[in-house]
């Protein structure tokens, strides 16, 4: 009579193993497998490597606008046809004051110009020319300035700050998007530069190394939280983009001042989170 083989993979997530003793590979990695019958058993281990990367290509999946983060979409075709987009590549930027690029992928558009973007892995590089084009003319409604920064609220309700970027004052999310070094020394933007995200902002005032705002779904902060003036919850001195207050309130006007915050609701209350110095 024919023997029937129980068959085993110590981790499928390497390679598989099918009732016939077939195996099957799936990703990197040392796999054991085992073929039993009886009270017997016979045990031979396996190293799956990756078939070499023979193409990569990239590709941007939108509009580049200055202060917009933007991931950059990979496609990497190894020796054996198959199609991989988790790969450790290494990122490189030729002009990184114009647009740096993180090891995620992500583009970092800083001012308008040209850059060539770089993929590379196992000596095979994708590469992608990225040309950022300059920020439209801004028209302001309201511009607030403090001591080491100016913010502004267009009339389209865009946010933009510029000068000092202490504590992620200048809201351009987190790592900072800043195009200069000033003489404090601290990172910081010589011109207009938009706050992280997509927000449409009604209103926006400036506080001593903190900002806040409000949007449509709620009031947004950051900048300097160290007294709890950010109103999410925390004391984080950093805070580099906007963060929602952690309120149900519906405001229609905000004033941030040293170290604390108040809002008016739609209720015709006050509001204030932060530093109670002096009460």
């Amino acid at each position: 009579p024919d023997v029937v083989f129980g068959w085993l993979s110590s981790n499928n997530s390497v390679a598989t193993v099918d009732a016939n003793g077939f195996v099957k590979t799936i990703s990197p990695g040392q796999v054991a497998i085992t073929a039993s019958v009886s009270n017997l058993f016979a045990q031979f281990n396996i190293e799956v490597i990756r078939a070499r990367i023979a193409t990569i290509s990239l590709s941007v999946p939108g509009a580049i606008s200055i202060g917009k983060r933007i991931r950059i979409q990979v496609v990497a075709i190894d020796s054996a046809g198959t199609s991989d987009r988790l790969l450790p590549l290494t990122w490189t930027s030729s002009a990184p004051n114009v647009a740096g690029v993180n090891q995620s992928g992500e583009l970092g558009p800083l001012v308008a110009g040209t850059t060539r973007v770089d993929a590379s892995l196992e000596g095979i590089t994708g590469s992608i020319t990225i040309t950022v084009p300059p920020l439209p003319p801004i028209r302001f409604k309201t511009i607030s300035a403090h001591t080491s920064f100016t913010c502004g609220l267009s009339v389209d309700g865009a946010a933009f700050c510029w000068g000092g970027n202490y504590f992620g004052s200048l809201g351009t999310g987190f790592p900072p998007l800043t195009t200069a070094k000033c003489s404090f020394p601290v990172d910081c933007n010589l011109t207009p530069f938009p706050v992280d995200g997509e927000h449409v902002f009604s209103d926006l005032s400036d506080g001593l190394l903190h900002q806040c705002a409000i949007a449509s779904d709620g009031a947004y902060c950051w900048g300097n939280g160290s007294a709890g003036n950010i109103g999410n919850g925390t004391a984080d001195i950093v805070n580099p983009g906007p963060t929602k207050v952690q309120s149900s309130a519906e405001y229609t006007s905000i004033n941030a001042g040293r170290l604390m915050t108040c809002g008016l609701t739609t209720l015709h209350k006050i509001d204030c989170w932060g530093q109670n110095l002096l009460g």
